[in-house]
């Protein structure tokens, strides 16, 4: 990406110094849509609408880089949980500290509160996997009730466009003892309308059983 471009489409603009990082981020995603060319002065001008409806990134990885230590603990303890390279759960928990940050927004989370949340999703995991192990689980047809929607409000940091309801018809993951609800998906014909899988259970194949099975 051209930095000299982003800078000049700021100044003219009148973007301010410390909002220049998040208004590169729109600049460069503006561009990514238009397949690489460059965005006019016309799609830029609604950046501060972007950045209003969801947070940057840049902002989010700012304010983690800023907390890390509230994460390395439960990222260490999940990592010896389930046996994993600490890098790749420290890559994956970004990965939804991102999307929590980003889109949590949307529905008034603050970034504190993201943090909290990934943070206790992370402890969630480490406990569930140091009780259960390489725990299986089973698929099976379900019908969508409440259960369904608190999972959907623990996955997603805000309210996502779907139309699965209660009385919808769902393929859903459960553990094969318990019989505790770990993820499910929900389709429209052969359109995938909503899907949501159990935060403490990111990483362990879940939604690819899901989509396979639906």
């Amino acid at each position: 990406m051209d930095q000299s471009s982003i800078d000049a489409a700021a100044k003219a603009l009148g973007v301010d110094t410390e909002d220049r990082a998040a208004f590169a981020e729109v600049y460069t995603r503006l561009t990514e849509k238009k397949l690489g060319k460059a965005p006019s002065h016309r799609d830029l001008k609604s950046w501060k609408t972007c950045i209003n409806t969801s947070r940057a990134c840049c902002t989010v990885d700012e304010y983690v880089a800023n907390n890390k230590d509230q994460l390395r603990d439960a990222i260490e303890k999940l990592a010896a949980a389930t046996g994993t390279d600490g890098s790749k759960v420290e890559a994956a928990v970004m990965r939804r500290l991102r999307f929590c940050g980003v889109y949590g927004l949307q529905s008034g989370l603050t970034l504190e509160q993201a943090l909290s949340k990934v943070t206790g999703e992370l402890r969630d995991a480490a406990v569930s996997s140091s009780k259960n192990g390489a725990q299986g689980l089973v698929l099976e047809h379900g019908v969508y009730d409440k259960r369904h929607r608190a999972l959907r409000d623990e996955a997603y940091p805000y309210i996502p466009s779907v139309s699965a309801s209660s009385g919808a018809r769902v393929i859903q993951a459960v553990a094969p003892e318990s019989g505790a609800l770990l993820g499910y998906v929900a389709m429209q014909g052969d359109y995938v309308d909503d899907v949501a899988v159990l935060p403490s259970m990111y990483g362990r194949s879940v939604g690819k059983a899901l989509l396979a099975g639906g």
